[in-house]
């Protein structure tokens, strides 16, 4: 959840009073949401940042204009708090549905198939 941590500190650094941004927050946290969660769980870093620019062009964001949404967002505590508190919850609730498919997927793979000594 190291995300999270550096989430966290854009708080505390990016805390003025501006007005609200015109920005889809619903978009924007989707977006980030599936770049937190690719972070999260894909091991390779080159192979993450691949899927982080398809997840971006995706969503309909070059990512200049993502950075420039994000940062405007940052810039009003408020809306950044309340995109944080959305993001922190949803990623938790996928994060925990990902790994209990790995675990399952994990369990199956494990198992073995007794012959049926019945016959």
């Amino acid at each position: 959840m190291k995300q999270l941590f550096i989430i966290l500190c854009l708080v505390l650094i990016f805390s003025s009073c501006d007005d609200t941004p015109d920005i889809d927050e619903e978009k924007f946290i989707e977006t980030y949401k599936e770049i937190l969660i690719t972070r999260e769980s894909t091991i390779d870093s080159v192979e993450a940042n691949k899927i982080v620019s398809k997840i971006i062009k995706d969503h309909g964001y070059s990512e200049a204009s993502f950075r420039k949404e994000f940062f405007e967002l940052a810039s009003e505590r408020e809306v950044l708090l309340r995109v944080i508190d959305s993001l922190r919850e949803s990623v938790k609730r996928d994060m925990k549905m990902i790994d209990n498919k790995k675990h399952i997927s994990e369990q199956d793979s494990n198992e073995t198939v007794m012959p049926d000594s019945s016959k």
